[in-house]
């Protein structure tokens, strides 16, 4: 397959201002910029990327100001394995934690709401930003599709569901997941592009025990498993034809082109960012915020989880808020049973948040059998590191 202008200029170019000479520019210096703009990322760190993203969006200029009317973006990136739970929902009836620790696959929290996905470096990544004003759940994916079907390296034809997704057009199995962010006048849609992902330890990442999605209470946002299947086509196909819709739907209008004197570049600008020194301060101080136990497993809604322990001989359960114990009930069977007495008094005396963590309860609990049994109920004792997360302190 003979590569296209776009897929060269991924493997060599850093900027590339179509039909010109390719430029040498970081992101702060065009972030601003109220024409279009694509950035394709070449770092594979998914809280990386994520940071990536939000420095986009938080960046994206006022929408509402007639001036910035063509300021979209477009943000495409490949991320290495991980698992990206949407804000709102409970880390803790979504992923399978003991496999993830087991295959050491980060778990992250994104900033936009929408159902649990998995990553690999076999899946491909957009972020559409454009205003609240012309927020469409297809304004981008509508054009890809058309421009996927039309051409000639694609497997199979695409269309899109009832709920916006991205499906198989002779099987409605999905392809692309999507989520969407809205505030400050800014809307995001991003999604995901099935290439050549492993489907089989996709799905069992996404595998919960059943007893326990049963004991646990919740108005959390909850994900809906579908059917999915890889598209099988290279990255830099979807890259081109992900570049081409945007350009074609959202493009600088040729006819304006000569008004806009200030700006050396035609009706697109692509930048593309391979190297860590190209980020600005504020992308790390959000990935720092990525890595942290507070905001993946500390943003959780509110939530009550039931255990039955020691041979159900001790029901427990605890309401968790804002991934902090604040209250516990318990009925043993034992009389004068004091096994949690040192919890009791630490969630009365409310000066030191008791965390719903391994970490925090192990403090409180001096029989070990038991702690073992409700560690293993509160985050199947994982290794934090092995999940990508800083922990407790």
């Amino acid at each position: 397959m003979e590569k296209s202008e776009m897929a060269e200029f991924v493997g060599n170019d850093d900027v590339a201002i179509l039909n010109r000479q390719p430029k040498l520019k970081q992101l702060s210096d065009i972030i601003n910029t109220e024409l279009p703009l694509v950035i394709i990322s070449k770092l594979t760190d998914p809280r990386l990327n994520l940071s990536l993203e939000k420095y986009i969006y938080d960046y994206l200029p006022d929408p509402r100001e007639p001036v910035n009317r063509f300021a979209k973006r477009l943000l495409l990136y490949k991320n290495s394995s991980c698992i990206v739970v949407g804000k709102n929902q409970n880390i803790f009836r979504e992923v399978n934690m003991r496999l993830a620790s087991t295959y050491s696959i980060p778990i992250l929290r994104r900033f936009s709401g929408g159902g649990t996905v998995v990553h690999d470096l076999g899946n491909m990544n957009f972020s559409f930003m454009s205003s609240k004003d012309e927020f469409s759940r297809t304004a981008f994916t509508n054009e890809l599709v058309k421009k996927w079907n039309s051409n000639k390296y694609t497997e199979f034809q695409l269309d899109i569901n009832e709920k916006g997704d991205m499906v198989r057009k002779s099987d409605m199995k999905k392809v692309s997941g999507s989520a969407f962010q809205i505030s400050k006048g800014r809307s995001l849609h991003h999604g995901t592009m099935l290439l050549n992902s492993d489907l089989k330890v996709l799905s069992k990442l996404l595998k919960i025990d059943p007893v326990r999605k049963a004991n646990i209470t919740d108005r959390a946002t909850s994900s809906i498993p579908s059917p999915v299947t890889n598209t099988n086509i290279p990255p830099e196909v979807f890259i081109d034809v992900s570049v081409n819709s945007f350009l074609e739907k959202f493009g600088l209008p040729t006819n304006l082109e000569s008004k806009i004197n200030k700006h050396d570049f035609d009706n697109l600008k692509v930048l593309k960012i391979n190297d860590l020194l190209d980020l600005p301060s504020e992308i790390w101080d959000t990935y720092k915020q990525l890595k942290s136990w507070d905001w993946i497993f500390g943003k959780t809604p509110r939530f009550q989880i039931v255990m039955s322990l020691d041979n159900n001989t001790l029901s427990l359960k605890f309401d968790v808020d804002k991934g902090r114990i604040i209250s516990m009930e318990y009925d043993s069977k034992f009389e004068n049973d004091n096994r949690l007495a040192e919890l009791t008094t630490a969630l009365s005396s409310k000066h030191t948040p008791v965390y719903f963590s391994t970490f925090s309860i192990s403090k409180y609990i001096k029989d070990n059998q038991l702690l073992e049994e409700i560690s293993w109920n509160i985050d199947q004792k994982v290794n934090l590191q092995n999940i990508g997360i800083k922990g407790l302190n």
